[in-house]
């Protein structure tokens, strides 16, 4: 944790190819207009 009880967020990206829909690449998305 980190000094503020926040849990840290760890997007790890997949294996192969980028992929639009995957849920790793929406999730990051989501995240970058959250600020």
């Amino acid at each position: 944790m980190t000094s503020g009880n926040q849990p840290t967020v760890v997007i790890v990206p997949g294996f192969r190819d980028h992929m639009p829909e995957h849920w790793q690449s929406l999730l990051a998305e989501r995240l970058q207009q959250q600020g």
